[in-house]
């Protein structure tokens, strides 16, 4: 199963009917570079097994290890494995030593990622069972005693008719393998003839160690040339239509020593440049491909002289503005993780709300989300790119030569690579199948060196992937596109005086977002419009967006809807179910936000979300912010906190409503936090009649979202004290967790 979000679960039972043993393994969303198989049973008419598989589309250099019940080892094998092979034995097979054992563990360690799985029984074949690999802390390593043999380079790049010389280390004189290209006894590998895009296994092996390298064979080839300065690109791989920013009107050389503005977007076709629009006496910075969801698809567009987002209707040739007041925008990236926007001006990062290009194309879809925030400060940050799997963002810095990398998770910078001349445009991929530990790869134009650098592929720093002169723009093209039959990047250059659009073919090799992502979206989360679960007579509330902000003192909360909402206002004398008399608000909201201060799922009490929605948030709740019991003139609405296995009344938080938005802010010192929680929400309409079918929409839909550090988004200015002790849970209040129906009644158990 392969998914670009949580990756639905399950298992799969084996057996041998003849006899009636069956065993069950559980899906895994992951491969592993370390595990630990906790048993080994090859003695008194028993067997082990061990398989791995290498989905990677690269070579996989796998190390299996046996140690009997006291830990010692056993022995070892090493296999390398290519792209998509797998491997199957007995352990028996694999380390002879390993026979005789009733107790014991495998560990296996492998440099790419690798699903792996064993089991046991007897070999009649009466019982079978299957051991489920758990993970291997790091500073674990049994085979530290035991001779290893490494090929370096672990990962190279080359053209028609390069070479590339490996070393071997931990052996004299290794037998060198390739199942492409040739190779002499001394490791020169040389590419195939005739050349093809693709990848080659190389393979070293001495006194029964071995180990795997892997060769990209990769070759840039003209897609379309004459254009006049050829910049930004983005494919929409609906339509299969490629566009770039252009100056002037079409394929004019540039002016001797000028650098002129790009106004133009074309469609570029292998057979000329087709004009789309033109944003007249602006500067085109970025382009991001863009669909809605009513599948329309657009380009968003960021003018670098009027301080614009904007979004373009490729067909009519028509600008919508969606932002203004940006400081010389230019690149664009989106985080998969949270669905929000990135947007580089001349001070740092903005995000943006994933809802914001939707605002005015589905009729029941009025809220342009919440306000821009700005993630990072820096000094005119070039290119952007997101990893997909952590959500870490990366630029580029120019001036100092740098690419760096910021992590919201932890509001914390780092540089990953240094010395570069002129670093400019950035794309984010993903080797293919992969997983996420070491899948992704980081594309970079250095522009002073005129070649393009693959980031992250090999622990020795950045490798030339690609010759590129001035390259304005990256984008990614899938199989079986308008322009090339498989996968591929495609960049624009400036060469000489005119320039031309290039691509490079990576068939099989890279994908442009991570399978089964683990990460967590931080800060702001776009919830898909129009993804409600229940409705009456089209009573709905539509979640599109929530954001969680920490500024130092307060965490900042706003939870975003598609349609209009109203306040609910109870009487808290009464707890009455709210919104219960005549006359009141047909719109009006009514919902739970819980708050996982500790970020533990094991702490708190059980999310009430999870008995409230299909989905499950993986919460354990310390607070709860309830819409079922808002009053304004009493303060707000209720904040409950867990003590002693119930929720009890902690104070009341103060909400600033507007027409498609909620938000407040908790008093880190109620908190009793740093502000970094867990939160997710379900809400619904509050009348009556719609509470008895349950909530309409829940954000996420599945898991949580992490708050982020940083200033609370424009427009939140609230100050929200906190109430006093005496507040604390006040004679006849009826817990929370005791309620688990969404239609909450007193009395009800």
């Amino acid at each position: 199963v392969e998914s670009t979000g949580r990756s639905v679960n399950g298992y799969v039972t084996y057996g041998i009917p003849a006899v009636g043993s069956v065993a069950a393994v559980a899906a895994v969303a992951q491969p592993q570079r370390r595990a630990i198989f906790s048993h080994i049973a090859t003695t008194l008419g028993f067997f082990t097994g061990v398989a791995a598989l290498n989905p990677s589309a690269s070579a996989a250099s796998v190390r299996f290890v046996a140690l009997n019940r006291e830990g010692e080892v056993l022995g070892s094998a090493d296999r390398v494995l290519r792209p998509g092979e797998r491997i199957s034995r007995l352990i028996t097979e694999l380390i002879p030593q390993a026979a005789g054992q009733a107790g014991g563990v495998i560990w296996v360690r492998s440099d790419t990622p690798v699903f792996l799985t064993s089991l046991f029984g007897t070999n009649t074949g009466s019982v079978l069972a299957n051991i489920p690999p758990q993970p291997a802390p790091e500073g674990y390593e049994p085979d530290a005693g035991l001779p290893r043999l490494t090929a370096a380079p672990a990962f190279a790049v080359l053209g028609p008719g390069e070479q590339q010389q490996f070393q071997a280390e931990g052996a004299a004189n290794p037998n060198w393998d390739a199942d492409g290209g040739t190779i002499d006894p001394g490791g020169l590998f040389r590419t195939p003839e005739p050349f093809a895009p693709g990848s080659v296994t190389v393979t070293a092996a001495a006194d029964g160690l071995a180990a795997g390298a892997t060769v990209d064979l990769l070759q840039a080839q003209e897609v379309l040339g004459g254009l006049a300065n050829p910049g930004p690109l983005a494919y929409l791989e609906g339509s299969g239509r490629l566009f770039a920013a252009i100056s002037g009107g079409g394929a004019q050389s540039s002016p001797s020593g000028a650098v002129p503005n790009r106004e133009s977007v074309v469609r570029v076709r292998t057979s000329g440049a087709e004009a789309a629009a033109s944003l007249a006496g602006d500067d085109i910075g970025g382009i991001l491909p863009w669909q809605a969801f009513d599948g329309s698809e657009y380009l968003l567009v960021t003018g670098r002289q009027s301080g614009r987002l904007l979004r373009l209707d490729p067909d009519s040739g028509q600008f919508r503005e969606l932002l203004s007041g940006l400081n010389q925008p230019h690149a664009l990236a989106r985080d998969p993780l949270s669905g929000s926007f990135l947007v580089a001006d001349a001070g740092g990062v903005w995000s943006v709300s994933g809802a914001l290009p939707e605002s005015d194309l589905l009729s029941n879809l009025e809220s342009n989300g919440a306000p821009p925030r700005r993630v990072l400060q820096a000094s005119n940050p070039g290119g952007l790119a997101v990893d997909g799997c952590t959500g870490n963002l990366y630029y580029t810095d120019r001036g100092a030569g740098e690419i760096r990398e910021y992590s919201p998770a932890s509001d914390s910078s780092r540089v990953v690579a240094a010395g570069l001349n002129q670093p400019g445009v950035l794309l984010a991929l993903q080797r293919r199948d992969t997983g996420c530990s070491g899948s992704f790869h980081l594309l970079a134009h250095e522009e002073g060196a005129g070649r393009l650098l693959l980031v992250g592929a090999d622990d020795g720093g950045p490798l030339t992937w690609s010759e590129a002169s001035s390259a304005g723009g990256l984008a990614w093209m899938p199989a079986d596109n308008s322009l090339l039959a498989d996968e591929a990047v495609v960049f624009s250059e400036v060469p000489a005086a005119v320039g031309r659009v290039a691509a490079v073919a990576v068939p099989s090799l890279y994908q442009p977002g991570a399978v089964n992502p683990p990460g967590v979206a931080v800060g702001a989360l776009a919830d898909p419009p129009l993804d409600t679960y229940h409705q009456f007579e089209g009573l709905v509330h539509d979640i599109v967006e929530l954001t969680a902000v920490s500024d130092g003192t307060n965490l900042n909360v706003r939870v975003v809807f598609s349609d209009t909402i109203s306040p609910c206002e109870q009487d808290p004398g009464a707890l009455q179910f709210p919104c219960d008399g005549a006359g009141s608000p047909v719109d009006s909201v009514a919902g739970l936000i819980a708050l996982d201060v500790d970020q533990d799922a094991g702490t708190g009490l059980s999310s009430f979300l999870d008995g409230n929605s299909p989905y499950s948030s993986v919460l354990g709740a310390e607070f709860c912010v309830d819409f079922f019991r808002y009053n304004n003139a009493a303060g707000g609405v209720e904040i409950y906190e867990a003590v002693d296995g119930e929720f009890l009344l902690a104070g009341r938080l103060p909400v600033t409503f507007t027409t498609y938005d909620l938000s407040f802010a908790i008093p880190l010192t109620l908190l009793g936090d740093d502000g970094r929680v867990n939160i997710a929400a379900v809400f619904g309409p509050s009348s009556p009649e719609v509470l008895n079918l349950g909530p309409t929409d829940t954000v996420p839909n599945g898991g949580f979202l992490t708050s982020a550090a940083g200033s609370p988004a424009a427009g939140q200015s609230v100050v929200l004290p906190r109430n006093g002790a005496a507040s604390r849970a006040p004679e006849g209040l009826v817990p929370i967790h005791r309620l688990g129906r969404w239609k909450r009644l007193l009395g009800q158990p």
